[in-house]
């Protein structure tokens, strides 16, 4: 995790991913939806579109309820 925290610091949009899955799933650390949908929503600002999709996701299903977001980030993994 520490390693994957030094990458998403530096603007590493793959660790920024795996780190919003860690903490979505609580393997190796402890759950933390809404700090896994900023991990997401960072890495998807970094052009990853697995990330985007993921944040649609938790948007979608009442994260934080907002359609608007639901649609941004699904548009944003599909182009």
């Amino acid at each position: 995790v520490e390693h994957l925290q030094a990458s998403a610091d530096l603007d590493n949009a793959l660790a920024m991913y795996q780190l919003g899955k860690l903490y979505l799933s609580g393997e190796g650390v402890v759950g933390d939806e809404e700090k896994a949908l900023g991990y997401f929503i960072s890495a998807a600002d970094h052009d990853n579109a697995f990330a985007a999709f993921k944040a649609g996701a938790l948007y979608e299903n009442g994260i934080v309820s907002s359609f608007s977001s639901t649609f941004k980030y699904c548009c944003k993994a599909f182009s």
